[in-house]
This record gives structure tokens, C-alpha cells and sequence, in this order.
């Protein structure tokens, strides 16, 4: 049996940051159960019925400074903490340094919301970027 794409994607990071990838890989697994992970654009990311052009949230353990959650629709998921860090006009990502900031509530909340809203948050895209270029 080969490795998973978990075991995968670790081979290419670094093993001061795998602990964080690892906890936040089973925190989104245990949250979303239907997710299908892969190793996408050097991301372990997670989609639905393996749609990984509308992927719904991917651990980056490749930034300098925290293993990074990306999640592609994280601009219109809602954050009254305001913890997600804008990144392009739709991705978001919660920033986690260390093993002791995974906020495991937090994490699993968002991904819940994420999964739960994806068709909702994928359709309503295009209409939120095309009134932004309005």
C-alpha cells in the first residue's frame, strides 16, 4: 500500500514545522470527513469528491514564518475574530507558528463552515468579483 498523501507531503517539509502540518491535517480530517486530501501545487490540500479546482481548504507548511491554513473562499467565510489573513481577492489563511497556537475550535469551526457552505461560497464568487471590478 502506498503512502498517504499526508505521509507524502511531509517528505518535503521541514521537520520543525511537520508537527503543526500534522495536527492541522487531522483537525481538518476530523472536521471534514468527506474531504479528499492530495498533494496539490506543494499544498496537502483537501477538496470535495476530489474537485481540486474548487479546493475547499490546504495546509502550506512552505512560509518562512507559520504552516499556513488556506482556505480558497476563506474571504467570505465568517471570521469575527478576524483571524484569516487576506491572500488574493478570494483565499484567506489562518497563520499557525507553532504546535501550541492550533486552536483546534477554531480550526475545525472553519472548516465545518467551509464544507458545509462550499457550493454556496463557490457560486457566489464570480458575482462578488465582478461587483468589485464594477
Amino acid at each position: 500500500m502506498g503512502a498517504s498523501a499526508r505521509d507524502t507531503y511531509l517528505e518535503d517539509v521541514d521537520p520543525r514545522v511537520a508537527p503543526v502540518a500534522i495536527e492541522l491535517d487531522r483537525l481538518v480530517m476530523e472536521a471534514g470527513p468527506d474531504l479528499v486530501p492530495a498533494v496539490k501545487y506543494r499544498m496537502l490540500m483537501y477538496a470535495l469528491k476530489g474537485d481540486y479546482r474548487a479546493w475547499v481548504c490546504a495546509i502550506d507548511a512552505h512560509p518562512r514564518r507559520a504552516v499556513g491554513l488556506r482556505f480558497l473562499y476563506g474571504a467570505l467565510l465568517d471570521d469575527p475574530r478576524a483571524v484569516l489573513r487576506p491572500g488574493t481577492s478570494s483565499l484567506s489563511t489562518l497563520d499557525v507558528a507553532s504546535l501550541e497556537e492550533v486552536d483546534a475550535g477554531l480550526v475545525a469551526g472553519f472548516v465545518r463552515e467551509a464544507v458545509a457552505r462550499h457550493e454556496e461560497l463557490r457560486a457566489a464568487w464570480p458575482a462578488r468579483r465582478a461587483a468589485a471590478k464594477a
